[in-house]
C-alpha cells in the first residue's frame, strides 16, 4: 500500500489521484480559473511525486500542478470561489497560516486574482493569527452573499472579531473596503449590524447596551476553536 494522501471514489472503490501530495490536503474546493473547472486542492504540501508544488494545487484529471505563486511559507486550511462584486466574477481565496511574496506580516487570508495571490485589500492587515474556514452565506444585509472565515483570531482588518468575520460584497452599506467586519451588538457604531437596545441605552464600542451593573455594557469574548461545516 502506497499512501497517497489522496484518493477518489468511483462509485465501487478508492484509487489513487495522480502521485498523490507530499502531506494530505486540508482543503478542497472546485474552480474554474479560466482553464476549465477543476479540483483545486490547499495545505502544506509541497510536491507531487517529483512535481514541485507550492501548498496549491489544482487536478488536470491527469495530474497535480502547481497553483499560482505567491503564497510562501505556512499552510492553507481551507479554500472558497466568491464573487465580491467588484466584477472580477468568482476569485479564489484561501485562509490558513501563511505569508504572501512581497507582502509583509502573515495576512493569513488571501484571493487569486490576475493569476497571482494578493491580500484582499492592499491596506489590510488580514487576520491575527489562523483562519480555519470558509464560507459563503447571504445574512440578508446588503446585495449578495458574504464570504465568512472563522479560525482562532481575535481581530480582522483591524477590528476586533473573536473567531469569526465577514467579508462584505463591495456596496454593502457600512462594510466598504472592510475585508472583516466585527460583530457588535448595542453600541450604535454599524446600523447594519448592532442590535436596537430597549430604552436606547448604548454601551461602549463593541459592547453591549448599558445596564446597572456595567454603564459600558457587556463584552463578549470566546475561548476554544471555532469551525464552519460547509459539507
Amino acid at each position: 500500500f502506497v499512501d497517497f494522501r489522496i484518493a477518489r471514489w468511483n462509485g465501487g472503490a478508492w484509487s489513487a489521484v495522480g502521485a498523490g501530495l507530499s502531506t494530505a490536503p486540508t482543503a478542497l474546493t472546485t474552480f474554474d480559473d479560466g482553464s476549465g473547472l477543476a479540483l483545486w486542492a490547499g495545505g502544506t504540501f509541497t510536491s507531487s511525486g517529483a512535481t514541485p508544488l507550492a501548498r496549491v494545487a489544482r487536478w488536470t484529471g491527469a495530474s497535480w500542478v502547481a497553483g499560482p505563486a505567491g503564497i510562501a511559507t505556512g499552510g492553507v486550511n481551507a479554500l472558497a470561489a466568491y464573487d465580491d462584486g467588484s466584477a472580477h466574477g468568482l476569485e479564489l481565496y484561501a485562509t490558513g497560516s501563511f505569508t504572501l511574496t512581497g507582502v509583509p506580516g502573515l495576512p493569513n487570508i488571501a484571493r487569486l486574482r490576475g493569476g497571482a495571490w494578493e491580500p484582499i485589500t492592499l491596506a489590510s492587515p488580514g487576520i491575527a493569527q489562523i483562519g480555519a474556514r470558509l464560507a459563503v452565506f447571504d445574512d440578508q444585509l446588503g446585495p449578495g452573499p458574504a464570504l465568512y472565515v472563522s479560525g482562532s483570531f481575535s481581530a480582522a482588518d483591524g477590528l476586533p472579531s473573536m473567531g469569526l468575520a465577514r467579508y462584505a460584497p463591495t456596496g454593502l452599506p457600512g462594510c466598504v473596503g472592510d475585508p472583516g467586519v466585527a460583530f457588535c451588538f448595542g453600541d450604535a457604531l454599524d446600523t447594519q449590524v448592532t442590535q436596537v437596545c430597549p430604552c436606547a441605552n448604548y454601551g461602549a464600542p463593541r459592547h453591549g447596551c448599558a445596564n446597572s451593573v456595567n454603564a459600558n455594557g457587556a463584552l463578549l469574548v470566546a475561548t476554544g476553536s471555532t469551525a464552519i461545516d460547509v459539507g
